[in-house]
C-alpha cells in the first residue's frame, strides 16, 4: 500500500499538486513507521518525499528539517555513500539554492555527484541544481 500512494504522490509532485503530494506522503510515513519503526531506511525515504512537498509548498523550513532528518537516518541505517542519500542530497541542495545559500548547496552536490559516480549514475540528468546554477 504505501508502494502504491508513493507512487500517487508522485503523481501529485509533478502536476504540482502539492498540497496533495503532503497528504499521501503524511500517510506514507505513518504506514512505513508503524510497519517498520522510527528508525528505518524506508521512513527516511518518507521524510524525502515529505520534503519535497513542503519545498513545493514554499514551506521551506519544514522542509529543511525533514531534509536533515532523513540525511541523519540514512547515514545511520543505510551508511554513507548510499545513493538514497545522493537524492536527499540534490534535493535539499535545491532547497538551499531556492533559499539562497549558494556555498552550502555546492557542498551538498557535490557529495551528491561523488556518491552517484560510485554506483556510476549519470549525475547530469539526477540533480535538479547544477554548480552552474550556484554561481549566478
Amino acid at each position: 500500500m504505501a508502494r502504491t500512494l508513493n507512487n500517487l504522490g508522485i503523481v501529485s509532485l509533478r502536476r504540482s499538486q502539492y498540497s496533495e503530494a503532503e497528504a499521501i506522503y503524511r500517510r506514507v510515513l505513518a504506514i512505513q513507521q508503524l510497519r517498520f519503526g522510527s528508525e528505518h531506511f524506508e521512513v527516511a525515504r518518507a521524510y524525502n518525499n515529505l520534503a519535497k512537498a513542503y519545498f513545493g509548498e514554499g514551506r521551506y523550513g519544514e522542509a529543511e528539517s525533514l531534509y536533515v532528518r532523513a540525511l541523519a537516518l540514512q547515514e545511520k541505517t543505510l551508511g554513507s555513500a548510499h545513493p538514497d542519500e545522493a537524492a536527499t542530497l540534490s534535493n535539499y541542495a535545491e532547497l538551499l539554492n531556492k533559499t539562497r545559500r549558494k556555498g552550502e548547496a555546492r557542498k551538498l552536490i557535490s557529495r551528491a555527484r561523488q556518491i552517484d559516480s560510485l554506483y556510476r549514475r549519470d549525475t547530469t540528468m539526477r540533480n535538479t541544481v547544477s554548480f552552474q546554477d550556484l554561481q549566478k
